[in-house]
């Protein structure tokens, strides 16, 4: 079998990962559906609230920062602060928030959730064991492209892929 480059970058990028390393990633989605539990039961909310903030908040944020504005967000909601003069939360702003927002409202979050890599990461969070979803972040198109690619993600991800 003949492997393209993309297959290669993959391949390598696996072979350098330690055993630690496989085993948290394959656990990745079930510890992000735990801290989501987590923060929602400390904010009274549900882990399906708590999964959809998570996800609407997370576009240009690694994980730790994710979380830390999602529970920033579960607060402000706590004491009713309105979404308007809130400081601004996530790399987006305003648009993310009142995404947020509607769905500690009551909205369901894939009703709210925009993009496939937003919708699939919030189903994978929801349910760790989903085969159907697949998150293709900014990372794995790095990974796809063998180099980190910063700014260039946006314009490479809408760009059709060439798999030969």
């Amino acid at each position: 079998m003949i492997l393209n480059q993309p297959q290669k970058n993959i391949l390598a990028t696996y072979a350098r990962s330690t055993t630690l390393e496989h085993l948290e990633g394959m656990r990745w989605y079930k510890t992000a559906n735990e801290i989501a539990t987590q923060l929602a039961e400390s904010y009274s909310f549900s882990t399906e609230q708590a999964c959809g903030v998570i996800a609407a908040l997370s576009p240009g944020h690694d994980w730790n920062r994710n979380v830390k504005i999602a529970e920033i967000m579960l607060q402000r909601w706590s004491i009713a602060d309105d979404i308007e003069t809130m400081p601004l939360l996530g790399s987006y702003g305003r648009p993310n928030m009142r995404k947020a927002w509607r769905i500690l409202k009551g909205e369901q979050p894939l009703a709210v959730l925009g993009g496939d890599k937003v919708r699939a990461f919030y189903s994978l969070m929801i349910n760790p064991d989903n085969s159907e979803d697949v998150c293709i972040d900014r990372h794995a198109v790095s990974l796809w492209y063998g180099s980190k690619l910063g700014d260039n993600y946006v314009k490479l991800a809408n760009t059709p892929a060439k798999i030969n």
